[in-house]
């Protein structure tokens, strides 16, 4: 009997030394965990601007990219979306985005928050905003040569005073586009600052879009409407040309 044990005991510590050996052969694999940490950090209100920070934490062990998305309410109906920029997210990397947005004039308004990673969808609850008197911005810019290219719109902006954080938001696009926003930090009295911005349409189609331009500080403030042509033929390649050109001379 105990030869018989002993003889047992031997085969199921072989039998577990080849599996542990095999698995070592092929690689025991680990899964991958796709997960974020993803929260509001503060929101500011400067007149009519709204100014959202968020907060993303890689909390799983693969890799993506992370694009924040912000919309401002009124009850269900989305009356401003703003999107950040992509950021490349290794697991454990914290980063933070500013998504700015500007404040409509209508009641029950809200800021709903979004991160897009890896084919997945974060929401936070809504955030709910007081209602104040609108304020009334000063005037100080003129847009011109307002072009669509297939994966970007650009233009030329004047400003008559010398004005500091200025962003430009699109705005009243369709829902499945995505546009860039843009901050920048100064532009002197009397000169011209040549805009571009990014966007996404994988199904494009003629539109028109509102170009909000304002100080951070909700000091100035325009809009204006443009339609969504993109370029084509010979005319494409003249205007990238002067586009080009008017860059270099403004250096």
């Amino acid at each position: 009997m105990k030869a018989w044990v002993a003889f047992a005991l031997t085969a199921v510590i072989a039998a577990v030394t080849t599996n542990a050996a095999h698995a070592t052969k092929m690689g025991v694999g680990i899964a991958d965990t796709l997960s974020i940490d993803f929260k509001t950090v503060s929101v500011e209100e400067k007149g009519n601007v709204i100014v959202v920070h968020l907060g993303a934490y890689n909390t799983g062990s693969i890799e993506y990219d992370v694009r924040a998305r912000v919309d401002i309410m009124s009850g269900s109906n989305v009356l401003f979306t703003g999107w950040s920029e992509i950021k490349e997210f290794n697991p454990g990397d914290k980063k933070g985005f500013v998504v700015y947005g500007y404040k409509p004039d209508a009641d029950n308004l809200s800021i709903r928050a979004r991160v897009y990673y890896g084919n997945e969808i974060k929401e936070l609850e809504p955030l709910y905003v007081e209602k104040r008197e609108q304020t009334t911005p000063k005037t100080a810019f003129s847009v011109s040569n307002f072009r669509v290219y297939d994966n970007y719109i650009r233009f030329d902006l004047f400003s008559n005073q010398s004005v500091e954080n200025v962003l430009v938001l699109p705005n009243n696009y369709p829902v499945s586009w995505i546009f860039n926003q843009k901050r920048i930090e100064r532009i002197e009295k009397n000169t011209i600052k040549e805009v571009i911005i990014p966007y996404e349409s994988k199904f494009f189609h003629r539109q028109r879009i509102s170009i909000i331009v304002t100080t951070e500080d909700g000091g100035y403030y325009q809009q204006w409407e443009f339609g969504m042509q993109r370029e084509r033929g010979i005319m494409k390649y003249i205007h990238l040309i002067m586009d080009i050109l008017g860059s270099v001379f403004r250096a």
